[in-house]
């Protein structure tokens, strides 16, 4: 999910949300609006793949939604989006080092400036505080001698959490969509069948 090689494209649905033009109050209340593929480290990597030919991905997002709508109300929608558009701004943040001693020079200092409001759009589409997010991401609990120690993170281990919580993200949502579409399709066959 966080990187693809040449000519593979990243799952359907980045592509579906960041083109799905009939909607634009979403894509603002997700700040995706007037983004495009190329925006988004997730998606950007296999830009020159990311259509399919005859595959229009706004169409494909209308359907979804129609597919949507006989699972899930329209509230918990807007939450997958929100995680789904959180997972792609989180992918964006960029962090920098420490430069204060060579023994801590690649440790994390915090988050680019540049990429820091990318940050702040995924703490918030995630529903966790930013200071929250931060800390899980540059910081490990070690327990040692019954004391909790807190140590900061090298730049490669925050980047690797950043890309293990995005992946996890979307595997729990994944799943969790599976489940309720298992669930609504035994209900439904149930009443089908009398039982």
């Amino acid at each position: 999910m966080v990187h693809q090689i040449d000519g593979e494209r990243n799952f359907h649905i980045f592509y579906q949300l960041l083109r799905a033009r009939n909607h634009p109050t979403l894509l603002e209340e997700l700040y995706l609006a007037n983004t495009t593929v190329d925006d988004y480290v997730y998606t950007s990597c296999s830009s020159r793949s990311s259509t399919i030919p005859n595959i229009d991905d706004s169409e494909e997002f209308n359907t979804l939604l129609t597919c949507l709508q006989s699972i899930v109300d329209e509230n918990l929608q807007k939450k997958i989006f929100q995680l789904l558009a959180g997972i792609l701004h989180l992918g964006n943040v960029e962090f920098y080092g420490k430069d204060e001693s060579p023994d801590h020079a690649d440790e994390v200092g915090g988050i680019t400036p540049e990429t820091y409001q990318s940050f702040l759009y995924a703490a918030e589409l995630f529903g966790v505080e930013a200071d929250d997010l931060l800390t899980c991401l540059t910081k490990q609990n070690m327990y040692v001698n019954n004391a909790v120690i807190v140590k900061i993170q090298t730049l490669a281990q925050a980047m690797d959490k950043m890309h293990s919580f995005s992946k996890s993200v979307y595997s729990m949502l994944f799943s969790w969509l599976v489940d309720k579409i298992n669930m609504t399709i035994n209900v439904v066959d149930k009443n089908a069948w009398g039982k």
